[in-house]
C-alpha cells in the first residue's frame, strides 16, 4: 500500500503543474507542494508551464496597457 501511495505522489498532472506554477509565480506556496515540486524527476514541465505562464501573463498586460492608452 505504500508504493501506491508513492506511485500516486510521483505523478505530476496538469492540475498540480498548473497550481504549482500559480503558486509560485505570486509567492504563496505550501511547504508539502514546493517539497513534492523538488521531488519529480525533472524540472522540464516546470520551465515549459513558467515560460508560457509567463508569456501569458506579458502578452496580458501589454493587452490592457494597449487599451489604456488608446
Amino acid at each position: 500500500m505504500n508504493t501506491m501511495s508513492n506511485d500516486k505522489k510521483s505523478k505530476l498532472t496538469i492540475k498540480q503543474l498548473i497550481k504549482s506554477t500559480l503558486g509560485a509565480a505570486i509567492g504563496v506556496q505550501s511547504k508539502e507542494i514546493h517539497q513534492a515540486d523538488f521531488e519529480q524527476k525533472s524540472a522540464i514541465p516546470y520551465i515549459i508551464a513558467g515560460i508560457i505562464f509567463t508569456a501569458l501573463f506579458l502578452g496580458t498586460l501589454i493587452l490592457i496597457v494597449s487599451f489604456v492608452v488608446d
